[in-house]
């Protein structure tokens, strides 16, 4: 069963708007207005190619690049309301409940204007502010990358359908912790899996490994699902919004959750160094052709991998810019949340409720507040 760690029990947290508003008459709009910004944030979807499924069989790499097609998005003016949100909570000084909604807010503001500008240079331009990898994770990775793989001698399991698969496999975990999400299995999915607001999807058609099967429920339910369902249940406001990165950090808490559990291995810590390494070559301005290349060439991927890689990296752009490139926050976000940790061991009940970043634990413990009503 889910539970809450003490450290954020219901009674020490719960704190309702009407609480709020005796301090900050703004504040319940404001959670409102993020609450639905979050929840219909439209960039995961719009970075997915109308035709990713049939480019994935169809190229054969004497093009520059896949030709991908993506859908147009309007935001009928939401990105300058999150802005005009930002600005106006940036005006509340010396208020940590303004600072972790204005950052927020800005970053929606972001994400909404790279789901407007998919397919150009402008996206490229968004993606890459302050996401490449770090000078930390680039020789954390170099150190991986040398780690000796044996071979794989585990049969293959699909990704979906019935009997032994992914799909099944996060089902039954969700029916073990309580969680009614719905699995489901999504075609063009760069991704093997990821977590939704209220859903977790499973790519169609790959095969993987028994030991990625394991490896990717953790990552997916005790790295992702669980901390948004706590933070729910757990009743404050602020834990439902999260922080600005929060996202990015997760990957970095997800990791920690695979490393918990046994499953951090040399094959998985080589696949994160070469993700790595790709998105600062992709960074320094090497196109899809280049990233794929490179991993077929050094790290001896098979074209299928090293596709799978390539597209990672590049959604949202044509393959000759810088696509979305998240692949950055894992080992960035694993290493600062572990040297955060080694200093402010009582924040990992923080990560285990909330999509906070370590950057911003201070403020929202500072908001949160003694008995839990907003300061």
């Amino acid at each position: 069963m889910l539970t809450v760690p003490p450290q954020l029990d219901e009674q020490a947290c719960r704190s309702s708007d009407e609480e709020a508003a005796l301090d900050h008459p703004w504040l319940p709009s404001a959670l409102r207005a993020l609450r639905e910004a979050s929840a219909t944030c439209p960039l995961s979807s719009a970075i997915v190619p109308l035709n990713a499924s049939d480019e994935r069989r169809r190229w054969t790499g004497t093009e520059a690049s896949p030709a991908w097609n993506y859908a147009r998005y309007d935001a009928d003016g939401r990105g300058e309301a999150l802005r005009a949100l930002a600005r106006f909570l940036g005006g509340e000084r010396g208020c940590s409940v303004a600072r972790l909604l204005a950052a927020r807010a800005h970053e929606l503001a972001e994400y909404t204007e790279m789901a407007e500008s998919v397919g150009t240079r402008r996206f490229s331009h968004l993606s890459q502010r302050g996401n490449a990898p770090s000078a930390a994770a680039i020789a954390l990775a170099n150190e991986w990358c040398r780690l000796q793989v044996p071979p794989a001698h585990e049969p293959f399991v699909a990704s979906d359908g019935p009997g032994v698969s992914l799909e099944s496999a996060l089902r039954s975990r969700l029916a073990e912790v309580a969680v009614d999400w719905p699995v489901t299995a999504r075609a063009g999915m760069a991704a093997l899996a990821a977590t939704g607001d209220g859903f977790v999807a499973v790519a169609v058609g790959r095969r993987l490994t028994e030991a990625t099967l394991r490896r990717t429920v953790v990552h997916e339910i005790e790295g992702h699902v669980l901390p948004r369902v706590r933070a729910n249940r757990v009743g404050h406001a602020l834990t439902r919004i999260g922080s600005a990165q929060g996202i990015a950090a997760q990957e970095g808490w997800a990791l920690r959750c695979e490393e918990r559990a046994g499953l951090l291995t040399a094959p998985r810590k080589h696949e994160l160094a070469w993700r790595t390494l790709a998105c600062a070559r992709m960074a320094d301005g090497a196109s899809f052709v280049d990233v794929l290349r490179a991993l077929q060439r050094e790290a001896a991927f098979t074209h299928e991998a090293a596709y799978a890689l390539a597209e990672r990296l590049f959604r949202g752009s044509l393959g000759t810019l810088p696509g979305l490139g998240r692949e950055s926050h894992y080992l960035n976000y694993y290493i600062r949340i572990r040297d955060h940790l080694a200093e402010h061991a009582g924040d990992e009940a923080l990560f285990a409720c909330a999509v906070v970043a370590p950057e911003w634990c201070a403020d929202l413990r500072k908001a949160m507040g003694t008995g839990g009503v907003l300061r």
